[in-house]
């Protein structure tokens, strides 16, 4: 019966037994619910049961043995909950408990039915053999003699060694077995075999922390403490500091990306003299952060600190970054590490010129001309914290403009009316121009000098000019691409459009339909790009005779060509010549010509797009090995069977048998390959 069932059917019985039928569920399913809200127990019976009618009801629901009173003292009642739930056993006898096949069924069910076993089931070896696999500490459970038995124990480990007798924490090839799999079981083993050598190896190995539980003359070993700090950085605690190589243990223990400078602070700072620290510091400047004020205050630590990590400025006292040596040799380094300096040096010119950093910088050195200058001259994405008095300087706009990015600021109109600086803007890639009323936009002859510095500058937002032929061609010469943004006039001139397919190829797709269909535009920018060749017309993709001359320019076109050509052998057999790879767009009954094939042979990658049946010949294969012994890779697997094949291959080439692993052939010698 379901529990929706079972829960219905408990529910009309607080009623009176056999007034409802199973089948008002719905009323059922109401009257739990209510029950529920109303926190009331398991359920009640209305009627006293007969001893066959209780039985029923606990196999049917094992939770009625907390109301049927004496029936938990009944045997096949008490079997009866237990198969239901183990939980059954809180609410039974001690008689209960302490019957062997009750607690086999109970402990199958759940290792936590250990809880109630009685003191007289506490050896029995077969409850724990089911336990056991369950949870790694049910032998706390176990009595001396479960404990004492050495299969039960190995079927627990490694944690099992917890609860074992004592003479199993002594015996070594069982602990050997433990700390194995799990290295921090040493602390359970037995004193002798924590300080054996052996024993502490196997476990710092897979647990570097179990080293705090080895004995002192091994926590001294460099090998041991070595082995457990690669496992687990923060095992350097455990390590003795007067182990040889100490420092060097440190460093492999905070030793990025493996370790964590973190546990410097678990370490007693005063074990570390400062011989030992600057070493410590030469390759972990950042553990500055991880030690006490008196190393953090030290100039000569903070200066090796912070020359192998300028970050480390950031973590030395105040005072220490009030030092002008010590923030010039951070900020020389990583300028942004200005703002971790003292609010003095953050206002020293020199500084913040090194550093070449204006977001931290002293505000009013954020309007120093030479300052400003002098530091956009290298980091021109600064200009964002440039003074608006400065924003109005040709020099430092200039200067912001040397990055692929405009300044953060518009533009003062002044200066978009002044020649000089709008062509110098344009050296820099920039044109200031666009969606600007400066006047020079009407001026010819500056525009003819703007756009012969950056041709760009003729595109969108320039509309007075894009049907300017002179200019154009200047433009698209520049910038190919802007053959988008000119007039339909000019898409359709052969001079402008040609200009733009000899920088750009792909500017074809912009030209005019009449041009997109000229042999002479399409042969340019076919030979110059293939796929471009896939913008012809029908006509031109088909036609023979200029497609045969286009393929001669540049063989890569065959794939554009239209299907019927792409059957044509004699095209085919002029793509592959001049590129092999080419038989990919062959017509499938062409990549079965064996001349075909053959010829493609040359770059052997190519034979991947051959016919699988003519690979598997084995007189044609003998051809191909003949032209190119690295066709050998790509025959059929009966053929790299064949002695004879394998042996031609490598004898035309030798290099072959670098890449070949299969026959011993004694004559092949791959010495002089590379």
């Amino acid at each position: 019966m379901s529990a929706l069932n079972r829960s219905a059917n408990s529910a009309f019985r607080l009623v009176s037994p056999g007034h409802f039928t199973v089948g008002n569920g719905l009323f059922a399913l109401v009257l739990v619910a209510v029950c529920a809200s109303l926190g009331w127990g398991p359920v009640a019976y209305a009627d006293p049961l007969s001893d066959e009618q209780t039985l029923a009801a606990v196999q049917e629901e094992w939770t009625y043995i907390t109301q049927c009173g004496a029936c938990v003292q009944d045997e096949q009642v008490a079997l009866a909950a237990v198969q239901g739930s183990w939980q059954a056993l809180r609410f039974l006898p001690q008689s209960a408990r302490a019957d062997r096949g009750l607690m086999l069924i109970a402990v199958e069910q759940s290792y936590q039915a250990l809880e109630y076993l009685d003191d007289s089931l506490r050896d029995d070896l077969d409850i724990f053999t089911l336990a056991v696999p369950q949870d790694r500490n049910v032998l706390q459970y176990a009595g001396p003699g479960a404990r004492a038995d050495v299969t039960l124990i190995r079927l627990g480990l490694p944690w099992s060694l917890q609860y074992a007798d004592a003479s199993f924490k002594a015996d070594k090839t069982l602990v050997l077995e433990a700390v194995a799999v799990e290295g921090s079981v040493l602390q359970y083993a037995h004193e002798t075999l924590r300080s054996d050598p052996e024993v502490v190896t196997v476990a710092v190995q897979t647990r570097g922390r179990a080293l705090g539980f080895a004995g002192a003359a091994l926590r001294r070993d460099p090998q041991v403490a070595l082995l457990a700090v690669q496992d687990e950085p923060r095992a350097i605690q455990f390590v003795d500091p007067e182990t040889p190589g100490y420092g060097e243990l440190i460093q492999t223990a905070i030793a990025r990306p493996l370790g964590d400078p973190a546990v410097l602070g678990e370490l007693v700072e005063g074990s570390l003299g400062p011989e030992l620290l600057g070493e410590i510091f030469q390759g972990c400047g950042r553990c500055l952060e991880f030690l006490g004020e008196a190393v953090q205050s030290d100039p000569e630590l903070v200066r090796v600190a912070i020359n192998q990590d300028p970050t480390a400025i950031r973590f030395a006292k105040k005072a220490l970054r009030a030092d002008r040596d010590l923030a010039l040799l951070a900020v020389g380094q990583h300028g942004r590490m200005l703002q971790w300096v003292s609010e003095e040096l953050q206002a020293d010119p020199e500084l913040v010129m090194v550093s070449g950093n204006l977001e931290h910088a002293a505000v009013h050195l954020r309007d120093d001309r030479e300052v400003v200058l002098a530091v956009l001259a290298n980091r021109p994405m600064q200009s964002r914290w440039v003074s608006e008095r400065l924003r109005k300087d040709v020099d430092v706009v200039l200067a912001s403009l040397a990055s692929h990015h405009s300044p953060p600021w518009r533009i003062p109109e002044p200066m978009l009316e002044d020649a000089e600086f709008v062509l110098a803007a344009a050296g820099l890639g920039h044109c200031v121009l666009w969606d600007s009323e400066s006047s020079l936009r009407a001026d010819r002859a500056f525009m003819l000098q703007l756009v012969a510095v950056e041709g760009r500058c003729l595109s969108s937002g320039l509309d007075e000019w894009q049907d300017d032929k002179e200019m154009v061609v200047l433009a698209v010469a520049h910038a190919g691409s802007l053959l988008s943004h000119v007039s339909p006039r000019l898409q359709d001139d052969a001079d402008v459009v040609t200009a733009a397919i000899q920088q750009f190829p792909q500017a074809i797709r912009h030209a005019s339909a009449r041009l997109r269909a000229d042999p002479d535009i399409v042969g340019l920018a076919a030979t110059l790009r293939a796929e471009t060749f896939g913008v012809a017309p029908d006509e031109l993709r088909g036609n023979r005779e200029y497609v045969l001359s286009v393929i001669a320019q540049q063989p890569r076109v065959f794939q554009y060509a239209s299907n019927a050509l792409q059957s044509d052998i004699e095209l085919a057999m002029a793509a592959v010549r001049g590129w092999p790879m080419m038989l990919e767009f062959a017509d499938p009954s062409l990549q079965s010509n064996p001349a075909l094939v053959l010829t493609a042979a040359r770059t052997p990658r190519a034979l991947r797009f051959a016919d699988p049946g003519l690979l598997a010949n084995r007189s044609f294969a003998m051809e191909l090995v003949t032209a190119n012994g690295y066709a050998l890779r790509y025959l059929s697997e009966e053929l790299l069977e064949d002695r004879a094949i394998v042996r031609t291959a490598m004898l035309t080439d030798p290099c072959v048998a670098s890449i070949y692993e299969g026959l011993d052939i004694p004559w092949a010698d791959p010495g002089d390959c590379h």
